[in-house]
């Protein structure tokens, strides 16, 4: 597993990292997140997400097909069972509207790192979302306001 050398970081900050560094270039589909990235900012975006969430804060990664497609959503669940989604309510607007998920699976970090790759989503949006937390950290070590969407 490759864990984060990093100071501990809530689930609260964290997603607000991750939302923060979300962009076309995070998406598994850059080209159509131009077309729908700005009302639905985290469509394609689960992969590399449910990645950086298992960096910082353990666990398993969790995918559910969509009913009648091929289509899969990834997203965490923690070791406590706490299940972590962030780009679940990529469902509801478009182009997602209408999807059903099926009941989720387990699969290893590896699988869901080597879809990533050839598009660099999941390096791109770690290393934005490191840069996000230390200068968060930078500016006041204590801080525990929620994170600003850019």
């Amino acid at each position: 597993m490759e864990k984060q050398k990093r100071a501990v970081v809530t689930p609260e900050r964290l997603k607000a990292a991750i939302e923060a560094s979300w962009c076309a270039e995070t998406s598994d589909a850059p080209i159509r997140y131009a077309e729908y990235g700005g009302e639905n900012p985290p469509y394609g975006q689960c992969r590399a997400t449910a990645l950086v969430v298992h960096d910082y804060l353990g666990g398993s990664i969790l995918f559910s097909i969509y009913k009648g497609s091929f289509g899969a959503h990834y997203y965490n669940m923690l070791d406590d069972g706490t299940v972590v989604d962030l780009t679940r309510q990529q469902f509801g607007k478009p182009p997602h509207k209408g999807i059903v998920l099926l009941p989720p699976q387990r699969t290893n970090r590896a699988f869901v790192k080597a879809s990533c790759r050839r598009f660099r989503q999941y390096e791109l949006l770690k290393d934005k979302v490191a840069a996000v937390l230390s200068e968060v950290e930078r500016m006041d070590p204590t801080a525990h306001a929620p994170l600003r969407r850019k």
